[in-house]
C-alpha cells in the first residue's frame, strides 16, 4: 500500500457509501465527487498551489496517473467547487473524525488540556470579490485551533483574510484549557480576558515589549 492509499484508507469507507447520492445529487457525468476529493487532497499533499497548476499536474505526473487520478480541464474542476456542496465535504471530515482512535502525547495530560491556535492565508478564486483583501489579491483565512493531546483539530473557521485572529481565539476560550499561540495574538487585553475565563496561555511576546512587576 502506497502512502497515498494509506492516508486516504480512513475516508474509503465512507466515500463507498455516499458517492452515489452525492453525484445523484449533483448531476455529475463528467466529474464525480470521490475523483474531486481525492485530486483536492493529491493537491495539499503534493503542495500544488493554484487550480491550473493542478490541472497540469494531473495531466502530466507520473505520481498522479500511478494514483489513478484522471485528467480534468480547469472549467471542470472549477465547477466541481459550486457542484458538490459543502455539506458533503464536512459530512466527510466527520467521518474520518469519529474513526480516529486518538494519539496520547506522553507528559501533555499531566499539563491538561492544551490547544494549539493559529491562522493561515489560502488564495481564493478570482470569482471571490468578498474575499477581496488586497488590491490585486483575494484570500481567505483558515483559523484553526489544534488539541495537542490527542492531535486532532477541534475548532476551526474560515473568513476574510483581514479577519481577526485575537476574536477567533476569545471566541473558543475555554476554562482548565492552555492556549499556545504566536507573537501575533499577544496583547495585554487579550492575555488578561483569558486569565479571566480561568484559562492559562503560552503566548509568544513582541519585540521590545515594555512592562512592569506590580
Amino acid at each position: 500500500m502506497n502512502t497515498f492509499a494509506q492516508l486516504i484508507l480512513p475516508l474509503q469507507s465512507f466515500l463507498d457509501s455516499k458517492v452515489n447520492d452525492f453525484d445523484k445529487k449533483g448531476h455529475s457525468k463528467t466529474l464525480f465527487f470521490k475523483d474531486f476529493t481525492l485530486q483536492l487532497i493529491d493537491s495539499v499533499v503534493m503542495q500544488i498551489s493554484s487550480l491550473r497548476s493542478l490541472v497540469t499536474d494531473l495531466q502530466s505526473s507520473r505520481v498522479a496517473k500511478k494514483l489513478s487520478l484522471p485528467a480534468t480541464a480547469y472549467s471542470t474542476l472549477r465547477d466541481g467547487f459550486s457542484r458538490f456542496k459543502s455539506d458533503y465535504f464536512e459530512s466527510s471530515y466527520l467521518a474520518v473524525l469519529k474513526s480516529y482512535q486518538g494519539i496520547s502525547v506522553k507528559g501533555i495530560d499531566e499539563v491538561g488540556l492544551v490547544q494549539l491556535v493559529d491562522g493561515s492565508l489560502f488564495p481564493s478564486l478570482k470569482s471571490m470579490d468578498w474575499a477581496s483583501y488586497k488590491k490585486t489579491k483575494k484570500a481567505v483565512r483558515l483559523h484553526l485551533s489544534c488539541e495537542l493531546n490527542r492531535q486532532i483539530p477541534t475548532e476551526f473557521i474560515c473568513q476574510k483574510a483581514n479577519s481577526s485572529e485575537r476574536k477567533f481565539l476569545l471566541s473558543i476560550l475555554q476554562p482548565n484549557t492552555t492556549y499556545v499561540a504566536d507573537r501575533g495574538y499577544f496583547s495585554f487585553d487579550l492575555a488578561q480576558r483569558i486569565h479571566k475565563a480561568a484559562a492559562f496561555f503560552v503566548l509568544r511576546i513582541k519585540k521590545h515589549t515594555i512592562y512592569t512587576h506590580p
